[in-house]
């Protein structure tokens, strides 16, 4: 019973973690009609394209972040950002989804270990010992280094800073 039980809690956590990314790129002002409860959910999302207007909410919301620091981390230039206000429905590329959706994964478990978006936001700029005294703002632009990022962030939440 006991498997069954952490099961049904790891799949109510990963549920609430998926809403919490959903709500982060703007939730259903953004998405309108698109219903997001589960990673395959997330994945269907992502082939179809995150509407423009998810990265612009992002880059809007940002509260120590600069406009610039979002667009690179998500590997889109500000100026796309921009010119993509004017057809916000409009999806991103494949890429650039998945990308949108890692960013706002990572800074939603930042948020949660660090308690506020503010200070998760000066984490993500500050070099960090862990990531060769790496921002881990720079890191997330590869799929490599958005994974160091997110080993690091559970070492901290798990207390082990090194």
């Amino acid at each position: 019973r006991r498997p069954a039980a952490a099961a049904r809690r790891a799949r109510a956590e990963s549920e609430d973690m998926v809403t919490a990314i959903f709500d982060y790129l703007g939730g259903r002002k953004v998405f309108r009609s698109a219903v997001v409860k589960n990673r395959s959910d997330v994945h269907d999302l992502i082939l179809r394209g995150l509407p423009a207007a998810a990265l612009g909410h992002v880059v809007d919301a940002a509260e120590v972040l600069l406009p610039q620091e979002v667009s690179d981390a998500v590997g889109v230039s500000l100026r796309t950002v921009h010119r993509r206000r004017d057809a916000p429905r409009r999806p991103l590329s494949r890429e650039q989804s998945d990308r949108a959706w890692q960013f706002a994964e990572l800074m939603v478990s930042a948020i949660g270990i660090f308690g506020s978006q503010e200070e998760a936001e000066r984490w993500f700029r500050l070099p960090a010992m862990a990531l060769d005294q790496k921002r881990p703002l720079d890191l997330v632009t590869s799929s490599i280094g958005a994974r160091m990022v997110e080993q690091l962030l559970i070492r901290i939440e798990h207390g082990v800073y090194t």
